[in-house]
């Protein structure tokens, strides 16, 4: 019903603008409308640029038959799934330079496109989080739902956290995630700012309470006063390696002390003179000796592991560590033993698995896990780090990947622009027509989509399943055109559509949910966000 009401104020919105509009030219064989208002503002309208309604049929199953605005723990819904629609409410906008945007509502859905939520949260996403003992960016295996609407320039809605198939969700009661800031995590749980008992709380991946840090103030002016504290208090934690690391800041936001908890001891320690200290990696974590200034390695009791004697320390990553003694870099092993004297350098740094080294005297190379070298320009060409675990050049019309194991060589002029697995993405740019080109390509060199009219083209990954295979989205104007692994186009969205396993989110003009991966929708509601029927 509120989507056949909301369907009756935009035709009766329309009529009004048809009253305020001299009657355009007909085009052939469809009627002229006619003007109601004799008088009022002239609004030209090209009534061959609307795009017709055409009845769908919606496709809509439900695991309550009632209006569901929250998410129901319950242990056999299996892995859920975040769709989007139109907002119903506050659905446009207009930013200051003129932008007009659409919010999309979210709600959950199962594997089959169930209806689990109705669309009434304002995102709904998997959280990510660095991790030093690998080097990369993971997914943690929970939801992060935030609540409220969120308008441009507006943000801190409250958030939720629930388990990837539903089985726990917690209450709206954490203050919501703003430019990276207010959340924070690892393999271990997540650490959010409890609005209501004014505290950082660390839930485990089984959303149980691990640890709770109170805030040092007591009193706060309003929300945003006691909204900021929350931040001052979570840019000072992180948790890895089963201890999370609190940093101590005064008002005027200097270094004041530092502790340790032990999650499987239960015990908070006290550090020594220290000024910084990293998350933990492998055992160890790198600090900042208050009294030296050089930085050294700290183990879970707060005792110094490898003395402080470098002018600045790295993470764990593999077993090393990148370690400045002036401008001579080492890589440390976590006994503190020197694995390899890099020299003078000017810059060393770990990307897609290699380590980059800019000596000071002679060529930059890149160095991968087994301390072998590769030139940071071959060939006349310049070797850069690309994703996937692989280094890759351009040179005479050949692109050349650079695996651990293989050397792989395509006869194209397009440069890289991404990787997963076999599928690699690429551009070109036409200096004399000043315009950008795209294609996807197989390692066989096979070229299996390539156009001109699409503005980026990049690769869809799942969440839920990063080692699945990639798919491919193109856009063109404002729509997008997901593609096969085979350069195929599956279906078009007006929205950024999002992979979860074999359902992507997509919508059209008067429609949206999620499709499978041969494009045949699984769930479709309106626009408004409810089916019609």
């Amino acid at each position: 019903m509120r989507a056949r009401a909301a369907l009756a104020a935009m035709a009766a919105g329309l009529l009004l603008l048809a009253g305020c509009t001299p009657a355009p030219p007909s085009p052939t064989g469809s009627p002229s409308p006619t003007s109601a208002v004799e008088s009022g503002p002239l609004v030209h309208t090209d009534w061959s640029q609307l795009t017709p309604y055409q009845p769908f049929e919606a496709v809509e199953e439900r695991w309550y038959e009632e209006y569901t605005d929250r998410l129901i723990p319950r242990e056999d819904y299996g892995t859920l799934v975040p769709y989007a629609v139109p907002r119903s409410t506050y659905q446009l906008s207009w930013d200051d330079d003129g932008t007009l945007y659409t919010h999309q509502s979210y709600g959950f859905a199962d594997r089959t496109g169930r209806v689990v939520t109705d669309p009434v949260f304002s995102s709904i996403y998997q959280f990510t989080a660095y991790l030093p003992s690998t080097g990369q960016v993971e997914y943690l295996p929970c939801w992060v739902i935030s609540s409220g609407e969120i308008l441009p320039g507006e943000e801190n809605a409250r958030c939720a956290v629930a388990a990837l198939d539903g089985s726990w969700c917690t209450g709206f009661d954490y203050l919501g995630p703003s430019e990276g800031m207010g959340l924070a995590g690892g393999e271990d749980g997540l650490l959010l700012f409890d609005l209501e008992d004014r505290c950082a709380v660390l839930l485990s991946p089984e959303g149980k309470e691990l640890l709770s840090i109170p805030a040092e103030r007591e009193e706060f002016s309003d929300y945003w006063d006691l909204a900021g504290c929350g931040y001052d208090l979570m840019m000072g934690l992180s948790v890895s390696d089963g201890i999370v690391v609190r940093q101590r800041y005064d008002e005027n936001y200097s270094f004041v002390g530092a502790e340790l908890y032990d999650l499987s001891a239960g015990t908070w320690t006290e550090l020594p003179d220290v000024t910084q200290v990293s998350p933990f990696s492998e055992g160890l974590a790198a600090a900042r000796d208050g009294e030296s200034g050089l930085w050294g390695y700290l183990d879970p009791r707060g005792e110094w592991a490898i003395t402080p004697a470098y002018t600045a320390a790295d993470s764990f990553t593999g077993g090393q560590a990148i370690v400045w003694d002036g401008d001579r870099c080492l890589l440390l092993d976590t006994a503190g033993r020197t694995v390899r004297d890099l020299g003078l350098c000017e810059g060393a740094y770990r990307t897609g698995g290699y380590l980059s080294v800019t000596p000071l005297e002679g060529a930059a190379y890149w160095l991968d896990e087994n301390g072998r070298q590769t030139p940071q320009e071959l060939d006349g060409a310049q070797v850069t780090c690309s994703i996937d675990g692989c280094l890759c050049y351009s040179t005479g019309g050949e692109l050349v990947l650079l695996f651990p194991d293989r050397e792989v060589r395509l006869s194209t002029d397009y440069e890289p622009l991404g990787l997963n697995g076999d599928l690699l993405t690429l551009y070109r740019y036409d200096e004399a027509g000043q315009s950008w080109s795209y294609a996807m390509m197989d390692l066989s060199g096979q070229l299996l989509y390539c156009s001109d009219r699409c503005s980026s083209l990049y690769l869809l990954k799942d969440p839920l399943e990063p080692d699945a295979p990639a798919l491919a989205v193109a856009m063109e104007g404002e729509r997008y055109i997901v593609l096969s692994r085979e350069g195929e186009p599956l279906f078009t969205s007006t929205a950024i559509p999002e992979r979860y396993g074999d359902l992507l989110q997509a919508s059209d003009s008067f429609s949206a949910g999620l499709r499978d991966l041969e494009g045949n929708w699984v769930l479709r509601l309106s626009s408004f966000g409810e089916s019609l029927d």
